[in-house]
């Protein structure tokens, strides 16, 4: 794969999962808002600036998608987005059982981590190692 395939894929990847993650936190602001008048209250002003920066980050994803589009894709996006579903799971569980906000913290870091960790993993597998660098000056084309 060449450099800028490389990283056409690996930030396509980065700005999907992410804006997955926003996408997801704007439908539970949305369906809480149905249920505590406190949270219905400032639920637009919260939409707002979720779906600006939603918008922007699905536009910044559509334009560096890779081309031709690749199937490899959908597993470190899959992945990530189950990682980071599960990290909130987890805090909003400690939560409700009365747990330590410094445990719930703690777990969302580590889960964020192993998620960093095993989709950066998938996404090196696909992409394939860097090529190795050469010390020979670059060749001008201009003879």
């Amino acid at each position: 794969m060449q450099d800028q395939q490389r990283r056409r894929f690996r930030d396509f990847v980065i700005l999907v999962v992410v804006s997955d993650y926003f996408l997801g936190a704007a439908v539970a602001f949305t369906e809480s808002s149905h249920f505590d008048a406190v949270a219905r209250e400032r639920d637009p002003e919260e939409m707002v600036a979720l779906t600006g920066l939603e918008g922007s980050l699905l536009i910044a994803a559509y334009q560096v998608r890779p081309r031709p589009m690749d199937r490899r894709v959908l597993l470190p996006i899959e992945t990530g987005s189950f990682l980071l579903v599960v990290a909130t799971v987890a805090s909003n569980l400690i939560f409700a059982r009365g747990g330590s906000p410094y445990l719930a913290a703690s777990v969302i870091l580590i889960t964020l981590a192993v998620a960093f960790v095993v989709v950066g993993w998938q996404v090196s597998e696909v992409i394939g190692p860097k090529p190795p660098r050469t010390l020979e000056p670059p060749v001008s084309k201009t003879r």
